[in-house]
């Protein structure tokens, strides 16, 4: 979430925020043998500029720390995230 300020994010305080959002960009790499598939899951904000749309999305990372959205709201729009996620069968545990 490099790149975006806290208020230009996503205004989480609603569990319809997820529903307003754009869907997310999917990356899978995996292209050296023997090493393990990974994917980034890339949410974008509804304001993203044109061209750092599709690949040129990666174009956010190594920014300016100022630019990043702190560790206390990822890790609460994480949390929330988590929560919209979960199904009866993880509650049964």
């Amino acid at each position: 979430m490099v790149g975006m300020t806290p208020g230009a994010c996503y205004a989480c305080d609603r569990e319809a925020e997820f529903d307003r959002l754009p869907p997310p960009y999917v990356a899978e790499f995996g292209e050296a043998p023997g090493f393990h598939l990974h994917f980034h899951v890339v949410p974008r904000p509804v304001d993203l500029h044109p061209d750092l749309r599709g690949p040129r999305v990666f174009g956010l990372l190594g920014r300016d720390e100022a630019d990043e959205v702190s560790t206390h709201e990822r890790d609460a729009f994480a949390l929330r995230l988590a929560a919209r996620l979960r199904t009866p069968a993880d509650a049964k545990g």
